[in-house]
C-alpha cells in the first residue's frame, strides 16, 4: 500500500509544480501587456517557457525533498484512503434531492417576492393618495 501512496504523493507534487509554472507564465504574459516585454526581449516566448518550467521543476524538487511536506502529503493520502465514498446511486439520489430542493426554494422565494412587491406597491399607492 505504501507504493500506491507514494504514487499519489508524487502526483500531488507534480500538480503543485505545474500550478506554479502556469501561474508564473500567466503572470509574466499579463505583465508583458503592461510593460511591452515582448518588444524588448528577442525570444520572449522561450524565456517565459524556460522560466516557468524551471520554477515548476524547482517547486517539484523542493516539495519532494522537504520532510514536512512529504509527511503531510503521506498523511493526507492515508486519510483519503479511509474515506467512504458514496456509490453512484447515492450520488445520483443526492443530486436529484438537491435539484428538487433548489427548485422548491426558488419557487417559494419567487412567490414571496411577488407578494411582498404587491403589498409594498399597494401601500405606496395608498400613501400617495393620502398625501
Amino acid at each position: 500500500m505504501e507504493e500506491g501512496r507514494e504514487k499519489w504523493v508524487m502526483m500531488s507534487f507534480i500538480a503543485g509544480g505545474l500550478l506554479v509554472a502556469y501561474i508564473l507564465s500567466s503572470s509574466i504574459y499579463l505583465a508583458s501587456g503592461y510593460f511591452d516585454l515582448e518588444a524588448r526581449f528577442r525570444h520572449f516566448d522561450w524565456m517565459v517557457r524556460g522560466l516557468s518550467f524551471g520554477a515548476g521543476l524547482i517547486t517539484f524538487i523542493a516539495l519532494g525533498k522537504m520532510e514536512v511536506t512529504n509527511q503531510y502529503m503521506h498523511e493526507v493520502v492515508a486519510e483519503l484512503s479511509r474515506v467512504t465514498w458514496p456509490t453512484m446511486l447515492e450520488t445520483r439520489a443526492a443530486t436529484v434531492m438537491v435539484v428538487i430542493m433548489v427548485l422548491i426554494a426558488g419557487f417559494l422565494l419567487g412567490v414571496l417576492d411577488s407578494v411582498w412587491t404587491n403589498v409594498l406597491d399597494g401601500l405606496l399607492k395608498g400613501l400617495i393618495k393620502i398625501f
